[in-house]
């Protein structure tokens, strides 16, 4: 989520760092996840098989040069989308959802995703503020994978707030009161 002068509220979901960096009204930034997925250990753990992380990603690189770039994967296919909720019930449900975890992605899309070079460098970004709302209970972006990113950052306040028992995709109580708090409480503060 981005927050821009005029209130516009995007959400980007894992992207806010870098719309941000495009845009320098941008009056603070909010997300789940700061990654490099150019980090081996980043690929290794946010795609479906560590074999894909290591492998798939070249292969994609290589189907884009080869002009396949428009074909299309199950994006369960490429990324940890097991890991998309804990709840096992809800999880069925987002797995036949066609504009969720059974969404389409073209490997254009997977092969720049994976290999983004960020206009600004988290050590230069002095743009906005930076809040991270981290479920606690992610088996897909714990917080040791964002933490690289967000230690570079030390020319803005950058604040984490652990949501608890929260999945990837929080949907546990508990983790989403404690999300929409720390978020109004960071909009109040830097809007």
């Amino acid at each position: 989520m981005v927050l821009g002068k005029s209130r516009n509220v995007w959400n980007v979901k894992a992207l806010p760092y870098h719309v941000a960096a495009r845009n320098p009204k941008v009056k603070g930034i909010i997300g789940m996840t700061f990654l490099d997925q150019k980090a081996q250990i980043v690929r290794d753990q946010t795609t479906s098989h560590v074999l894909m992380g290591r492998i798939g990603v070249p292969i994609l690189t290589l189907g884009k040069a080869l002009g396949l770039g428009r074909l299309q994967l199950l994006i369960w296919f490429a990324s940890k989308i097991s890991a998309l909720v804990n709840d096992k019930d809800l999880l069925k449900v987002f797995l036949k959802d066609k504009t969720s975890a059974s969404n389409l992605a073209s490997i254009n899309f997977l092969q720049s995703y994976m290999n983004y070079v960020p206009e600004i460098a988290p050590k230069d970004f002095d743009i906005a503020p930076v809040l991270l709302t981290q479920p606690d209970a992610d088996k897909w972006t714990p917080y040791e994978l964002s933490r690289p990113v967000l230690d570079q950052m030390s020319k803005v306040p950058v604040e984490v707030v652990q949501l608890p028992n929260g999945g990837h995709y929080p949907v546990e109580h508990q983790a989403l009161r404690v999300m929409n708090d720390s978020i109004d409480r960071f909009i109040k503060r830097n809007l």
